[in-house]
Formats: C-alpha cells, structure tokens, sequence
C-alpha cells in the first residue's frame, strides 16, 4: 500500500528496521490512521469537515463490523488497520482517545495549567503508546506508565520546538 510509503519520512522509522515484517506493517498502518486524523485537524480551513470525517473514524473504531468504512474514512487506512486491531488486538479505545484529541485542536489552542496540556498530550501522544503496546507485544497493565509517560515527553517536546 502506497500510502505507508510516509512512514519512511518519520523520525520514528529508523527505530522500527529491526522489527518483524508483520509488526513493522502494523505500526506503519497506525502511524497512517494518526497522520489521517491529525492531517485533517491541523489542514483544515473546514472545521465541520473536519469533525465529519474524525466522526467517521469514530464510527468505524466503535463499530467495525457494521459501519460502511468506504463512506466513512480513508479506506486503504482502514484495511491496513483493520488487519492490525484483529491480529494485534489493539484496544479500539486507544484510537478512539486519539482522534478525541486530535480533534481538541478544531478549537483549543492553549492550556491554562499543566493539568489541562496533561489531558490534551495524553489525547495526542500517550494514546498511541497505549494503542502499539500490543504491536510490540508488550502487556499493557505492566507498560501502560511508560507508554503514558513517553507520549507526554514527545508531545511536549513538539509543543516547544514549535
């Protein structure tokens, strides 16, 4: 799939060469699926338009078996994720908790304490820690801190080089 080809301008990407095939896909179709949702908040000129489509995506996650994904949201980011939350088993809340986040952006752009930056890097950031726990294979109760804490280092180390 064509669109996993933005990984490989990642600075993540180089930390995932000695991954297996199958989990170097699965972490590529999730850095995918967080691109669409974050793209879509950060290009937009459209904010209802951009609710619609992380709505989308909230159809699918909560209710994969039954939502027409086509209509909904990037389909080749769904088929490649799709493959990843039955054969990893990635808890759909993660994702979930991802675009809730993302979509805090359409119309917060600052945080009056730490608390509240907390709660938004926790969306952004520490739910896709939580969401490729499984990819690595690593259980969540025992690695959920790291995963929670990593997230908040990384966002809010983009939030100061911005």
């Amino acid at each position: 799939m064509a669109f996993l080809n933005v990984f490989r301008s990642s600075n993540f990407a180089p930390a995932f060469y000695l991954l297996s095939p199958a989990r170097r896909r699965a972490l590529k179709a999730v850095y995918a699926f967080c691109r669409d949702v974050d793209d879509v908040v950060d290009r937009t000129s459209d904010p209802v338009g951009a609710h619609q489509f992380l709505q989308g995506w909230r159809t699918i996650l909560e209710q994969p078996c039954t939502a027409e994904a086509p209509n909904l949201v990037t389909p080749e980011i769904w088929a490649a994720l799709e493959d990843v939350l039955r054969n990893h088993k990635v808890d759909p809340k993660h994702l979930l908790a991802l675009v809730d986040g993302v979509e805090r952006d359409l119309f917060k752009k600052r945080y009056a304490t730490f608390e509240e930056l907390k709660t938004y890097c926790h969306g952004v950031a520490s739910t896709v820690g939580l969401a490729c726990l499984p990819i690595f294979g690593l259980d969540e109760p025992a690695h959920s801190k790291f995963a929670v804490n990593l997230g908040l280092a990384v966002q809010m180390i983009n939030i100061l080089r911005t």
